[in-house]
């Protein structure tokens, strides 16, 4: 059963990876590690199910768990003074940067990554009017919608609400140290 599974994975990845994920670099995919493959270039990543049946994965060493865009959890603000850098991998050795957020910027947690005492965040920004928890809601208004230094190229479609769960279009995303994010725990 298990090679079956690894054989279905690998042509779902390679069927995906000519038409989404070469020219969407935020596509939204249901699958943990053709995900992961998207937020982690480059990196070594693994999946296996835990004994509750859930995906267990890694990318070089960082053992990843991941959130959901939806309702209102997973969100946070960025809380860096001048602002955090956004990088591509979840190694810092590796990254290179995609884009640059303000302080304050509203975003979404998508992923959390654990190394010995390092943790790391996945973040994508995305629009506050497009999560239905903010609506009235004076966090949203503290923490909202900044300008955004692009330095990765961008495709020029805006940054919009997929469906219940993910975002298309240019939403800033990438890679933040735990102490560049103040994380909404309670949402929102």
């Amino acid at each position: 059963m298990k090679i079956i599974t690894c054989i279905l994975l690998m042509l779902m990845l390679m069927a995906c990876h000519t038409s989404v994920f070469a020219n969407e670099p935020n596509a939204d995919v249901r699958h943990p590690l053709a995900y992961l493959s998207i937020i982690a270039k480059g990196a070594k990543v693994a999946c296996a199910d835990d004994k509750y049946g859930n995906a267990a994965c890694t990318a070089d060493g960082y053992q990843i768990d991941f959130g959901e865009c939806s309702d209102d959890s997973s969100y946070g603000g960025i809380a860096a003074t001048g602002g955090v850098t956004l990088e591509d991998h979840v190694s810092t050795e590796h990254a290179q940067p995609v884009a640059r957020l303000q302080d304050k910027q509203f975003v979404c947690i998508e992923a959390t990554a654990h190394k010995g005492e390092q943790e790391r965040y996945f973040v994508r920004a995305v629009p506050v009017t497009s999560v239905p928890g903010c609506k009235g809601n004076d966090l949203c208004k503290s923490y909202g919608d900044r300008s955004i230094q692009w330095i990765a190229p961008r495709s020029g479609k805006p940054c919009q609400r997929k469906d219940s769960k993910s975002y298309t279009g240019d939403c800033a995303a990438g890679w933040i140290d735990n102490d560049a994010l103040e994380e909404f725990s309670m949402g929102l």
